[in-house]
């Protein structure tokens, strides 16, 4: 009998292989949305400073 908390190597994955989906748009999506949140980051931290005056 196998241990439950090892994994089977018989399991298959959920993600389909040279999916497009997965090798560009999730990366692609994943960079943009780190860098609109630096974007972010940096536009409220020049308002708390007072660099830019809304």
């Amino acid at each position: 009998m196998q241990d439950p908390n090892q994994p089977r190597s018989n399991d298959k994955s959920h993600m389909p292989a040279n999916s497009a989906l997965y090798e560009k748009v999730i990366p692609a999506a994943l960079v943009l949305m780190g860098i609109l949140t630096v974007a972010l980051i940096l536009f409220a931290a020049f308002v708390l400073l007072g660099v830019i005056h809304l």
